[in-house]
């Protein structure tokens, strides 16, 4: 085994044996479907949705952006919600960082997008809060006019390290310790800093996160 893949094995070990719970086998994370059928659950939580796909056609509203996608199921979650769908996709605001990404997409296009999104309670209907967008390279149109792009985002090492990073951070939302906590925001952080070393794929554009 490559000393990188055993090195990530060996935190996840730590880190379960720390927690008393060692994962024998990773956590799936919830898909939209189990999120939309199980909203109180996940209210106030920040959930990661990929291989997602993104509509370009993006509605402005007066207050936020809102999104129309779909899910790897074939799901497609509208804004204003129709049929059983109990949430919708938006943009917290309509910041400078947001608008920039939204001009970036065309309305007769799809996006295979990884999204991370806050669920919360708005009136009868939750918001998953789009909190960043991690747009596949060379997806917007502007890039596929440049230069051939070799990424080595989804190679194995770069996907172990984002399969730890993810393990790690549904450990820091269970610890009670603040010593554990603070344990697992550095191990985070320094698999953070490799994927960003290692990683030739930069996200377009990625919207602040807000722990």
């Amino acid at each position: 085994m490559p000393r990188q893949l055993c090195s990530l094995t060996g935190v996840l070990m730590c880190v379960g044996a720390l927690l008393g719970d060692a994962p024998s086998k990773a956590e799936e994370p919830p898909t939209p479907e189990q999120v939309n059928e199980n909203l109180e659950k996940f209210s106030g939580k920040t959930v990661v949705f990929d291989r997602m796909e993104l509509s370009g056609n993006v509605q402005e509203g007066p207050k936020r952006f809102r999104f129309t996608v779909t899910s790897p199921a074939k799901t497609v979650f509208k804004s204003p919600p129709e049929g059983k769908q109990n949430m919708w996709f938006g943009s917290e605001g309509k910041d400078e960082s947001m608008a920039a990404l939204v001009r970036t997409l065309k309305p007769d296009q799809t996006y295979p997008v990884r999204l991370t999104c806050e669920i919360q309670r708005e009136n009868k209907r939750y918001i998953a809060i789009v909190r960043r967008i991690d747009v596949a390279k060379g997806e917007l149109a502007e890039e596929k006019a440049g230069t051939d792009i070799n990424s080595d985002d989804q190679s194995p090492p770069n996907i172990a390290i984002r399969e730890a990073i993810r393990v790690l951070r549904s450990h820091l939302a269970k610890a009670k310790n603040e010593t554990d906590k603070e344990k697992i925001i550095e191990a985070i952080a320094g698999l953070e800093s490799q994927l960003n070393r290692a990683s030739t794929k930069e996200s377009l554009p990625r919207l602040p996160r807000k722990d």
